[in-house]
Parts: C-alpha cells; structure tokens; sequence
C-alpha cells in the first residue's frame, strides 16, 4: 500500500475500533449479551453473511450464534475491521426494534446497478469505482514526479490522462448513483498548484 491509504484506512479503522469498544462497554453497562449488527446495501460477501442479524456475546445462547465467532470482531477482514463500514449496537429482546426484516436483508445483499446498460452487482460496483480511484491516485503521483523533475512533454500527457480519468469515473457515478468520494482520490505529495498546473497543461 501506499502512505497515503494506509494512513486513511490505519484512521478509519481506529475510529471504528474505538466506538466498537465504546458499545461494548454501554453493552456491559446494561447487562446485554446480545448484539445486533447493522446492514447496508454493497457489503462484502463474506460481511453480507452477517449483517443486520444479532448475535451472543457469550456465545452460550441457544438461539442466537457467537458474536466473535461469526463475524471476526476483533480481526482484520471482520466486523469493525478493515475498511469495514459496519457497527453493531445492544440488542434486548421484545424492546428492541426489528429493523431488519429478512426481505429488508436480501434487498441489501442482491442489490444491484445499472451501467453501460448492464446490471451489475452492487459491490461489484464499488470495486469498480475502488479501481478507478485507485488510477486517479496513480496518475498523480505520476504528475508530482513529473512536476518534481521538471518533464513537462510527460506532465502534459498524464494530465490528459487524469482529465479523462476523472471524467470516466464522473460518468461511472452518473449511470450508477454511487457517490463520489473526493477523498479517496486525495494523494500524498501531489499539491493545489500542481492541480492547477495539470488542469492548465490539458487545456493548452
């Protein structure tokens, strides 16, 4: 990984750390053994397994599976892990609310998008975009080398090559409604007047 993501993700995650420990401790506070993790549409196949469903802290209930069994809290690829945009909450049963109904959850895991005409998979489409970014990061550290050395022939031509990178993925977001996300196009190193500079060498 570069700095730059590492360092984003090595942020997001924390965050999703601490306040999966903050629930735990209001967890513990109220005497709740049962938790209740949250569901959103484009998980990740081996996160759609779980979400929006509650679980046993304890892992002694008859009904409901093993928190950390089933979900892998407290390790890289599960629940408040990498990336992971899932929380989960104290589940008391016949207070708490039932939010997810199982319709609710097979809408979520089987939602899918539109693009070129195709449907594709919800998650298979923010792959899609993850990749795109990923190149509109590449491209710009090649443009900040570039700057640095002073090859300005080869400025040129990874500015147009940005330019049509960032249009391809404005079109990819239009046709799909996913949202844009700015900041994981964001680079280390790569400065608003080189920005400028490449937006200027593209209209030359």
């Amino acid at each position: 990984d570069k700095i730059d993501v590492a360092i984003r993700r090595a942020g997001l995650t924390g965050v999703n750390q601490n306040m999966a420990e903050l629930t735990l401790s209001y967890a513990d506070e109220m005497g709740a053994n049962l938790v209740r993790t949250t569901a959103h549409s484009g998980a990740r196949p081996s996160h759609a397994v779980w979400q929006g469903r509650v679980f046993s802290r304890s892992g002694k209930s008859d009904k409901y599976p093993d928190f950390v069994e089933s979900t892998g809290y407290g390790t890289g690829p599960g629940l408040c892990g990498w990336n992971c945009r899932h929380s989960f909450g104290p589940y008391l049963p016949g207070i708490s609310p039932e939010i997810y109904l199982q319709k609710d959850l097979n809408r979520m895991n089987h939602a899918t998008v539109t693009y070129g005409g195709e449907k594709i998979k919800y998650y298979d489409a923010t792959q899609m975009q993850r990749s795109m970014e990923r190149k509109i990061r590449a491209t710009k550290r090649e443009l900040a080398a570039y700057d640095e050395a002073g090859f300005k022939d080869d400025f040129a031509a990874a500015s147009a090559k940005l330019k049509a990178q960032r249009d391809g993925l404005n079109d990819f977001c239009k046709q799909t409604k996913l949202l844009r996300q700015n900041e994981r196009e964001q680079v280390l190193g790569y400065s608003h007047s080189q920005a400028a500079k490449a937006v200027w060498a593209f209209r030359r």
